[in-house]
């Protein structure tokens, strides 16, 4: 589709700016709002009663990089001892909505061995983070990425790690994976250990199952 961007001025409020844009499609013939899965909208206020949109930018699912903005709440409570950050959710766990929701990632298979556990659903997964103070998001608060590589990331935000570690009892941050860790070194200056650990994602072929295993077992030294 040609249309990526463009500018104009309206006298509406901003909570009705999605569906204008809505509007705008619908009277251009034009069905494809679907393929965009999240619009980005930089609003610069010019009067009391007139808003104006700088840039309106459409990122679709086709391959092209796509602004993805992180959705899922953080997983902790005062209790939490350590802090496990991916990068940015996966197509799939951005669908969702939970964390390493791709049944090839293999995540919570780790975490079922290594605890002897059985996690068979979301609520059980949750519960068991919490019982044994396993504090759980990401390094991106929002990025360009194309699907879910992360060799794909830029123009990225991070998110406010400092919320989880003030409110709880954090003694070791652990990254899945050499993005997620790379970033959160380069720009988040800590006293607490960071520890780099391999992808969990089927992607990550170099390590199977019991090698990983292997790696995430330190976590039990903080716990």
């Amino acid at each position: 589709m040609a249309l990526n961007r463009f500018t104009l001025k309206i006298n509406i409020k901003k909570n009705a700016i999605i569906s204008m844009i809505k509007v705008i499609f619908k009277k251009n013939n034009t069905n494809h709002l679907s393929q965009f899965n999240y619009i980005k909208v930089d609003i610069k206020n010019t009067s009391k009663y007139c808003i104006a949109i700088n840039k309106l930018t459409f990122y679709n699912n086709f391959g092209d990089k796509m602004l993805v903005i992180h959705e899922l709440k953080p997983i902790f409570n005062s209790q939490s001892q350590i802090l496990i950050l991916g990068s940015m959710p996966s197509v799939i766990s951005r669908q969702e909505k939970f964390y390493y929701a791709n049944k090839n990632n293999r995540f919570w298979k780790i975490f079922e061995i290594l605890f002897q556990v059985n996690l068979s659903n979301n609520n059980q997964k949750k519960q068991f983070l919490l019982d044994h103070h396993i504090a759980l998001w990401d390094v991106f608060k929002s990025c360009e990425i194309k699907g879910s590589s992360d060799q794909s990331i830029k123009k990225y935000e991070l998110n406010d790690i400092t919320e989880i570690i003030n409110k709880s009892q954090i003694k070791a941050i652990f990254c899945t994976g050499k993005t997620a860790y790379n970033n959160l070194i380069k720009n988040f200056k800590t006293s607490l250990p960071i520890f780099c650990l391999p992808s969990t994602s089927s992607a990550n072929a170099t390590f199977k199952i019991n090698d990983l295993i292997k790696e995430y077992s330190i976590i039990k030294n903080y716990l």
